[in-house]
């Protein structure tokens, strides 16, 4: 048993697990009947009550929510710890020490740093250093914005590769303030608004923050301002997160994250940092997690490490250490598993009858296709379409 010393427990697990990785996409369609869709108050109690036994045995599949898991190999890259994807179709990942583009075509191109080589060091391209970034945005500009999660900060790498530091600095801690001013304890996750506004889910604070594009400042936007952790929702002051880890904007501008320590769901509102819990336990801890499909707080999770919102604003959960991908439904909260089960493994096919092994990250792409990133199988691109 390895013993935390002064480290969040989920760095404990990715430390474990991070020996190979798999990335798989999914394409789905919600039908217009999707449970919690335009119900009445009666309506929904009648569903929850003859829906409940197959939701507490996980077996619970809306008519018409259905996906299918197929793979493509990926050339060894090593293992994927952040993923993003661009407006044409271009990949971005990050390893342990480099950023790759994959194009729609299938080429492979390094962009900034070295395939074996970490560190901190601004530069050209290849002359750049990472350590274990696990966050890429695209940015307004077209840039790439890093999370650069073991050097503490935020990194920009423009157009032509080059790399440049904007927040944050090589030494964690927890510091409002302007550009390299700030400090940061292993930022995790990054989501970027309409605006340019800057989110980022500082894991080892147990804190959100945002950085505003006109000045570079960063500043706490919810969660404690000392670094610990909890499960209160609240306004920004009062909140607490347990080790956030994904982000998202749904399509109202709200801030969903993956409170990974707590095994919940949480929406931001992002105009004043207030936060209410919307799946998942709120009992907080190891108390919270566990598997079950339901409505909102009925549910329960085991470590989600990402989120993704989807066209209808339903919320796509990577429930890691369940092996499942889960679908909260938009207007009623309802829980559903997507794909995979409590089985873990590498398997293709129908929603069903497919297998995941730690799905953690996440990504929407302009068709509606979900990426999926997983640390416990072999490097691939897995397509899943409806």
């Amino acid at each position: 048993m390895v013993k935390n010393r002064g480290r969040c427990k989920s760095f404990l697990i990715f430390e474990r697990d991070f020996e190979a990785c798999k990335l798989r996409t999914m394409q789905m369609a919600f039908p217009p009947g999707f449970p919690g869709l335009h119900r009445s108050p009666a309506k929904r109690r009648r569903d929850e009550d003859t829906e409940s036994e197959d939701l507490r045995c996980g077996r619970y599949r809306p008519a018409g929510l259905d996906a299918s898991v197929s793979s493509v190999p990926l050339p060894s890259l090593g293992c994927i710890r952040a993923l993003a994807v661009g407006s044409d179709g271009t990949v971005f990942v990050c390893t342990d020490s480099a950023l790759y583009g994959l194009s729609a075509a299938g080429e492979v191109s390094l962009i900034a740093g070295a395939r074996s080589e970490t560190g901190l060091r601004d530069g050209d391209g290849a002359e750049a250093r990472f350590n274990k970034p696990c966050g890429i945005a695209v940015y307004v500009d077209g840039s790439l914005l890093v999370v650069d999660t073991f050097n503490h900060c935020l990194r920009r790498v423009s157009p032509n590769g080059t790399v440049s530091t904007f927040a944050g600095g090589c030494v964690g801690g927890f510091v409002d303030g302007v550009g390299t001013g700030a400090r940061f304890r292993y930022p995790w996750n990054i989501a970027v608004d309409a605006q340019g506004t800057i989110f980022v889910s500082d894991h080892g604070n147990h804190s959100i923050r945002r950085v505003t594009p006109a000045d570079g400042k960063v500043t706490t936007l919810c969660g404690s301002r000392e670094g610990h952790s909890g499960v209160t929702d609240g306004d920004s002051f009062v909140a607490r997160f347990k080790e956030p880890s994904g982000l998202a904007l749904d399509m109202a501008g709200h801030l969903i994250v993956a409170d990974c320590g707590n095994s919940s769901i949480r929406r931001v509102r992002t105009m004043d940092g207030c936060v209410t819990t919307v799946a998942g336990s709120q009992a907080g801890g190891d108390a919270g997690e566990g598997f079950a499909d339901g409505f909102g707080v009925n549910a329960r999770f085991r470590y989600p490490f990402a989120v993704a919102v989807d066209q209808s604003n339903s919320i796509i959960v990577a429930d890691g250490h369940n092996h499942r991908l889960r679908v909260i439904a938009s207007e009623s909260g309802m829980v559903t598993t997507l794909a995979g089960c409590s089985e873990k493994g590498n398997v293709d096919g129908a929603s069903a009858n497919a297998r995941f092994n730690i799905p953690w990250l996440l990504a929407m792409d302009e068709r509606q296709r979900l990426l999926v990133a997983e640390l416990g199988n072999q490097r691939c691109v897995r397509i899943v379409s409806s």
